[in-house]
């Protein structure tokens, strides 16, 4: 099992309210990669909070910041953790972590970009969930190397956690277009993007700022700033919307895709039933035929 499989048990039973469920899954999980180590920590966590299990929680939380890992208050203010929140040991480790938060520096941060073994037929532009890295996006987008794409994984630039990353509440897109300088420009490629990456996708790609090809969100969070008007929309790009039926969001992600059409916008949208704030199973198909609607559109 890797991580991605791992998500994939966790997310739906905690949707479920079958906590040791999930609990059980994250504690018989084998980390391969020291870079998950923040997000399974994390799990636990919530997880071990849910449950009732106070100085397990703190435990934990305890061990990983020894380990030099922290996280920032956005993300220890998740629900989740609402039980431990006024224990007293809990309330240090946190003191703890949050300070770390904001003697955070980042250096350079670089888009990564993969090429496709042979003939390169287009590029996707990707970008990251809040609290994501590049690689992990990049990861999950793997298969469209094998069909001829390029894949440019843009880099957000505020840290929340250790090695974890967000994309600025204003100026996102000024920073991924600066990104995209960095490594060339590429012409009219595809941009997608997971949750907050993909409020990021869509605004660049309505505003007409990037020439892109179309944009292909999942689980996408809008944000205040991405309801789509006429004044926003300038572009009417190909849009592929990728959604669950229990996302906390499905509501408005449903009228944005009304009135994307109502602006004269093609969109295919693809509403998988029982799925939450997460990636389909069966996520390369979806890719590849979310890739060859938009080419047929363009």
């Amino acid at each position: 099992m890797d991580l991605p499989e791992l998500q994939r048990v966790v997310f739906p039973a905690h949707e479920r309210g079958e906590y040791e469920v999930a609990l059980d899954a994250v504690e018989r999980y084998q980390i391969k990669d020291p870079d998950e180590v923040v997000d399974v920590a994390f799990w636990r966590m919530c997880l071990l909070s849910l449950l009732g299990r106070t100085d397990e929680a703190c435990a934990e939380f305890a061990r990983r910041l020894d380990e030099g890992l922290w996280w920032g208050e956005r993300i220890i203010a998740d629900h989740d953790l609402d039980a431990v929140r006024d224990d007293s040991e809990w309330q240090r480790l946190a003191a703890v972590s949050i300070a770390r938060a904001e003697e955070a520096t980042t250096g350079p941060l670089e888009p990564l970009d993969v090429r496709p073994d042979g003939e390169t037929v287009g590029t996707l532009v990707l970008l990251h969930g809040f609290g994501w890295r590049p690689q992990s996006i990049l990861d999950r987008y793997r298969p469209a190397l094998g069909w001829g794409y390029r894949l440019v994984a843009l880099h957000g630039t505020v840290p929340v956690a250790a090695g974890r990353f967000a994309w600025p509440a204003e100026g996102a897109e000024t920073v991924a277009i600066g990104q995209l300088h960095q490594i060339g420009d590429p012409e009219r490629p595809i941009f997608s993007g997971f949750s907050q990456g993909a409020g990021v996708a869509v605004r660049l790609a309505w505003s007409g700022r990037v020439d892109t090809a179309g944009v292909f969100l999942v689980a996408p969070a809008f944000g205040p700033r991405g309801a789509p008007t006429p004044d926003t929309v300038q572009r009417p790009v190909p849009t592929v919307i990728l959604a669950g039926s229990e996302d906390r969001r499905i509501d408005k992600i449903r009228r944005v895709s009304k009135d994307l059409q109502a602006l004269g916008t093609p969109v295919r949208y693809d509403e998988r039933r029982g799925l939450g704030h997460d990636w389909p199973g069966d996520f390369a198909e979806t890719l590849k035929a979310a890739l060859a609607w938009i080419r047929a559109e363009l």
